[in-house]
C-alpha cells in the first residue's frame, strides 16, 4: 500500500500538463521578480522627473510648430506665395 507522500510517476499527457500547470518555485519567483522589476522600469520612464522635463520639451515644440502653420497659413491666405520663418528663441 503506497502512503501520501509516496511518489507516483505520471506518464502520458496527464504527466505533462501537471508539470506546466505548476510551475517550480524557482521559476514562478524568477517570473515574479522579472515582472516587477518591468513594472518598476516603466513606472520611471512614464512618471519620473525626466519624463516630465519630456513632456514639457514635446509640449514647447509642437506649440511652436502649431504657431508656425498658423502663421504660414495667414500669410498664405493674405496673398503672399513667400513664407519667412523666424526662430521664437534663442538657445
Amino acid at each position: 500500500m503506497r502512503g501520501y507522500n509516496d511518489s507516483v510517476p505520471l506518464s502520458g499527457a496527464a504527466g505533462a500538463t501537471s508539470v506546466a500547470a505548476f510551475p517550480t518555485p524557482s521559476s514562478k519567483s524568477n517570473s515574479s521578480a522579472e515582472a516587477l522589476k518591468q513594472e518598476v522600469i516603466k513606472r520611471e520612464v512614464l512618471e519620473g522627473d525626466k519624463a516630465d522635463g519630456a513632456r514639457k520639451k514635446v509640449a514647447k515644440a509642437a506649440g511652436k510648430m502649431l504657431r508656425i502653420r498658423k502663421e504660414k497659413e495667414e500669410h498664405e491666405a493674405a496673398g503672399s506665395g513667400s513664407v519667412v520663418v523666424t526662430p521664437c528663441g534663442s538657445r
